[in-house]
């Protein structure tokens, strides 16, 4: 019933758009996962430097949380 009409818009390869479509997609997928890997790279990570280390270090000898050996053997 619609064959002749149904063919010309949807068969044979989209009316001849497909490789273009397909080139799209193609692109869609490497943008995507270009972004993504960015995001993934440049993430914010902590890293406490070395002075806030010290600092709760010394709280906690202070405190008496870690005894003076196990103070010593952090810090280094």
């Amino acid at each position: 019933m619609f064959g002749g009409f149904c063919r010309g818009l949807f068969g044979y390869g989209l009316g001849g758009s497909y490789p273009f479509f397909m080139f799209f997609m193609m692109m869609a997928l490497v943008l995507v996962l270009i972004i993504g890997i960015y995001f993934i790279l440049k993430r914010p990570e902590f890293k406490p430097n070395k002075d806030d280390v010290l600092e709760i270090l010394n709280k906690k000898l202070a405190n008496g949380e870690i005894s003076e050996e196990e103070y010593f053997r952090k810090k280094k």
